[in-house]
């Protein structure tokens, strides 16, 4: 099997609490055999590609029977996770925004 890392953000639309759609998408991402590290504007994390997507997957459905959201995922077979978590903190925080 192939390791990926991913680095996603879920955003809820329309919604008055936010925190409750990021919470399912998170417990989503931890029920299957990935490892997941969260930031402060984006989650990390790695596995096999399965259950990357798997985890991705169910984390999203999760999150859409709360309400409506978008997910964005930046998906590579080169990277570990620790640097996909170190260059969202960088980005976060050295910029003072996410770009």
């Amino acid at each position: 099997m192939q390791r990926v890392s991913a680095q996603v953000s879920i955003y809820p639309l329309r919604q008055a609490r936010l925190g409750r759609a990021v919470e399912a998408f998170l417990a989503g991402l931890r029920a299957r055999d990935v490892a997941v590290e969260t930031g402060p504007a984006s989650t990390a994390m790695v596995g096999e590609l399965d259950a990357v997507f798997a985890a991705l997957r169910d984390g999203f459905a999760a999150a859409a029977e709360i309400g409506e959201c978008a997910l964005v995922v930046t998906l590579s077979n080169a990277c570990d996770q620790h640097a996909v978590v170190s260059d969202a903190e960088q980005t976060f925080h050295g910029s003072g925004r996410v770009s």
